[in-house]
């Protein structure tokens, strides 16, 4: 089990006090709510407000910033910043503003028929269910749930797997996994199971596989187009601590042709615009056609770049060591309390910033209102099951981490009614 001295980096070589203070995060309290929504950035505040006063000044120009060509495209600036840091070619991003809305705009698209079937599992997000589900009623496809694990804490690589290959049949056209399980912070070894599906069907077609990666982009240092997906769809404005509102369709170039476009796009071509004068079909999907149009917050749009160089000025691999160490501390600390179960796995591999627990004799939302009389923000799984739920990111410190651990601490064990606790993280 790694040991974490108090006080000490987790990663060397970056002053993670100055990080943190490019946030405008309401200081006295310790934050572990910033994987659902971040806090933008100094970088990221300051583009948006010079974006928009150009805007404000010149509204056209919002509008043909997205028509220029070649690199002064503004949307291409986006969709390279993000290509660089997650790692793919930007000509295979579909911009969206969110995860949902991204699984949603994939799903409608995808051409399904009659009697193909859906894969999910038990523990994919509502959003992911619902786009799938949505999608299935429309065509006379089916939806089915395969559930991978008992206990999270518990379950192995391997486990995921086989659970994932024995609710395969010959009708299955899509799988949809989850990179990291919000419900849980079980990571799903997606490269592995990717390779497992495919081998699964040997020489018959295998279906597409769309991953939901939000909880992972950002936090694990694995380039989206090596995880052997079709499509991965992620926010930018969680754990990539871009502008609110942003987030990317990646797809495969062979895989876009699978996707019908839903709402008409603005990434204007020649192809898109030649169909529409001539009333012709479409060519064959790219991602920009998916893309949906319309004018949208441009100052935000347009920061994206902003937040990338932010992450890239820190390190992407450091940004990695970070977090992870940091979320291993916490789950370390948490599972060495009387009272506290850890819902997550604890070896690092199976797990990445999401940290879920149970406290004894609590409902979570009284471990939540517990912590937040102690200044710390957590939050609740909203799952059938629920459970208390920290995730640190680069805005978190080590003493943030300690301050958690020894709150919950205080709640499995108010003074007075037991003994107290005891754990060994190495502190000094």
């Amino acid at each position: 089990m790694q040991k974490h001295q108090r006080g000490k980096a987790a990663t060397d070589g970056v002053d993670w006090a100055e990080v943190r203070a490019n946030f405008n995060l309401q200081p006295d309290w310790a934050d572990f709510t910033s994987f659902m929504l971040s806090s933008h950035p100094k970088p990221v505040r300051e583009a948006i407000a010079e974006l928009a006063a150009r805007i404000d000044a010149r509204p056209e120009w919002a509008e043909l910033a997205a028509l220029e060509p070649g690199e002064a495209n503004m949307i291409f600036q986006v969709k390279s910043a993000i290509a660089r840091y997650v790692g793919a070619r930007p000509d295979e991003f579909a911009l969206v503003q969110s995860t949902t809305a991204g699984l949603g705009l994939l799903y409608a698209g995808l051409q399904l028929h009659p009697g193909d079937e859906i894969l999910l599992s038990e523990h994919d997000h509502y959003s992911h269910h619902e786009a799938a589900r949505r999608k299935a009623e429309k065509c006379g496809a089916a939806t089915r749930f395969v559930s991978l694990y008992e206990d999270g804490a518990a379950v192995t690589e391997d486990e995921l797997i086989d659970r994932v290959l024995g609710a395969l049949t010959g009708r299955t056209r899509v799988v949809g996994l989850t990179w990291v399980y919000s419900g849980s912070g079980v990571r799903m070894p997606v490269r592995k199971a990717a390779d497992a599906i495919r081998s699964w069907y040997g020489a018959r077609p295998s279906p597409l596989i769309v991953v939901d990666g939000v909880h992972g982009c950002g936090v694990l240092d694995e380039p989206v187009d090596g995880l052997g997906a079709d499509f991965f769809v992620s926010g930018v404005h969680k754990w990539l601590h871009g502008p609110r509102g942003t987030g990317f369709i990646w797809g495969t170039t062979a895989s876009w042709r699978y996707v019908e476009p839903t709402i008409p796009t603005f990434e204007i071509d020649a192809d898109v615009f030649g169909a529409w004068v001539g009333r012709s079909r479409l060519p064959p999907t790219r991602a920009s056609f998916v893309s949906p149009g319309g004018f949208v917050a441009y100052e935000y749009l347009y920061a994206v770049p902003a937040a990338i160089d932010f992450l890239t000025s820190i390190g992407k691999t450091e940004i990695s060591r970070r977090v992870l160490s940091l979320n291993t501390r916490l789950r370390e600390g948490l599972a060495a309390l009387p009272g506290v179960r850890l819902i997550t796995p604890l070896p690092e591999h199976m797990s990445a910033g999401i940290v879920c627990f149970e406290v004894d004799g609590l409902e979570p939302r009284e471990v939540v209102a517990g912590l937040a009389a102690r200044h710390i923000r957590s939050a609740t799984t909203p799952y059938l099951r629920s459970y208390a739920r920290f995730a640190a990111t680069i805005e978190n410190s080590e003493s943030d981490v300690d301050h958690a651990i020894d709150a919950v601490a205080g709640l499995s064990h108010p003074p007075g009614h037991g003994p107290p606790r005891s754990r060994d993280l190495g502190h000094d």
